[in-house]
């Protein structure tokens, strides 16, 4: 893969693993985006079992996505959320994989060079 842009490619990574660029960063220890390099390996969060939350009295999409570190676009993609200012009490969002304190890094991902 060539990385003309490093952090937009890591961005592309993690959407195809249904996390986010933020996660991956976090798990490989990627303190600069722009300096990941073809070739590199990065590891990719795996949940243990799927993770949902229950929407409470007062919840956002932000608030949610900022508890379980991830962005409100990767809940509302995950979710078919199309107006990410209208989510309903008792609502029943899946959390995107990475996502949340019962997360494990298991799987690596090798990009081509």
């Amino acid at each position: 893969m060539n990385i003309s842009n490093p952090a937009r490619k890591l961005g592309e990574i993690a959407r195809r693993f249904d996390t986010t660029a933020g996660a991956l960063a976090r798990l490989n220890d990627i303190r600069d985006p722009d300096r990941i390099r073809p070739g590199q390996s990065l590891r990719l969060p795996a949940a243990v079992e799927p993770m949902t939350h229950t929407v409470q009295r007062g919840d956002t999409l932000g608030a949610i996505a900022q508890r379980y570190g991830t962005t409100v676009d990767a809940l509302a993609r995950r979710n078919n959320i199309s107006y990410v200012n209208l989510i309903d009490v008792g609502q029943v969002l899946t959390l995107p994989a990475g996502s949340g304190p019962r997360s494990r890094s298991v799987l690596a991902y090798r990009p081509r060079s």
